[in-house]
Parts: structure tokens; sequence; C-alpha cells
């Protein structure tokens, strides 16, 4: 099942909102269970889109560095897909950015890592 398509993200047009909206996020999550999946995804989403905005960025700029639609951008940041993991090497290649910077905020209300995240990175190594 796919989500409403309601303009939601437009409503974020700056990189402190967007960064109001991930604590919102990361607020509702209990931090002693994961994150759920749709959760994490909106926060990844609302990441690339703040480093967007504050690089002055288009969605169809950021499409063509990274290999996709300028619809899949628009996908990524309002969570309804998920970035690959490929695709956010490169968005972070292209942009300049650490691709720590995505993860070094996401924690529970404990401040402990998530653990989406941790489990993620150990698996990587």
């Amino acid at each position: 099942m796919s989500k409403k398509r309601d303009g939601f993200i437009r409503h974020f047009k700056t990189t402190r909102e967007c960064n109001q909206q991930i604590e919102v996020i990361l607020n509702r999550t209990d931090s002693n269970k994961r994150v759920p999946y749709g959760d994490f995804c909106n926060v990844m989403g609302m990441r690339m889109r703040s480093k967007r905005l504050e690089l002055g960025l288009t969605q169809t700029e950021i499409s063509n560095e990274i290999g996709v639609t300028f619809q899949q951008v628009q996908k990524y940041e309002g969570g309804i897909n998920a970035i690959p993991t490929y695709n956010l090497y490169t968005f972070c290649f292209e942009t300049k950015t650490d691709t720590n910077w995505f993860f070094s905020d996401i924690k529970g209300k404990n401040k402990e890592p998530i653990p989406f995240v941790v489990d993620s990175i150990e698996k990587a190594n």
C-alpha cells in the first residue's frame, strides 16, 4: 500500500524545518525499540532534502548527479522509497557530505544509537 500523496514534503522549505521534522519523527519512537522502517526512510529522506536545500540545489540537479529521475528524488525526500546505499553514497560524494552526517544525530530518547543503524553498520563490517 502506497503512502497518500498530499504534498506533505513541500511544507519543509528550509533546513531548520527539515531538522525540526526529523526531531518530531524520532521523538515519537520508543527508545527501547527499533525505529520503524517507514520512519527511518522519512528521516533519511528529510536529511537528503535538508542538505539539498542547504546547498541551494534543485531535485533535478540532484537527480542528474546520482543518476535517477527527479521523481525518484521526490520519493526519497518524502520517505516513500528508501534511498539505496549506492545512491546515498553518490549523493554524499557529489555534495561533499560525510556519510556519517546522515546518521550522526539519529538517536533514541535515551541518546543511544538507533539499533537499525548500529545493526546495519555492524553487518557491513
